[in-house]
């Protein structure tokens, strides 16, 4: 039920912190997917309970292979850091990719980062600009720092001083 995660959030925001994860484990037995990552998000920060990366990323994967974006961003945040589970930055860019698809800004950015950087796929300054772009569309900042560094180097685009200064 949507109202079991909405009954869990409003005990959240009051930090009533045992209730929250109460109603949210009940939901998330029903497949709930938002409540499935509240309770990765509150393992991660150890939010009402002692900070737990293994269980965070186990609740977050339940989330993430329902194909709830912000579930993958976090799963590949955590593959990324070696959190909860063995570091692994294909798997990390895996995740990262299946959120960028579905519009998440943040894992837009980061993909941009991964082809810029070369990790966890072949380094592609085409590939990062293009990912900058979509961010940079959506109005995050780092990526439209990013972007305005390649239009300046011509790294992965071409050199453009008007663009750089976009």
């Amino acid at each position: 039920h949507a109202g079991d995660f909405e009954d869990g959030l409003k005990y959240y925001q009051t930090k009533d912190y045992p209730n929250a994860i109460k109603t949210w484990n009940n939901a998330a037995a029903q497949g709930n997917v938002q409540a499935q990552f509240a309770l990765g998000f509150m393992h991660e920060k150890g939010e009402g309970v002692p900070q737990d990366y293994t269980q965070a990323f186990s609740r977050y994967q339940k989330a993430a292979e329902r194909g709830f974006a912000a579930a993958q961003i976090n799963l590949g945040s955590l593959y990324e850091k070696g959190q909860g589970v063995a570091a692994d930055v294909k798997q990390a860019v895996s995740w990262y990719e299946k959120a960028a698809a579905q519009g998440l800004v943040e894992a837009q950015f980061n993909m941009g980062r991964m082809y810029q950087a070369g990790q966890g796929v072949a380094q592609d300054h085409k590939q990062a600009a293009s990912w900058y772009q979509k961010a940079g569309e959506q109005g995050h900042g780092w990526a439209q720092s990013a972007l305005g560094l390649m239009y300046e180097t011509g790294q992965g685009i071409a050199l453009d001083y008007k663009q750089a200064v976009f």
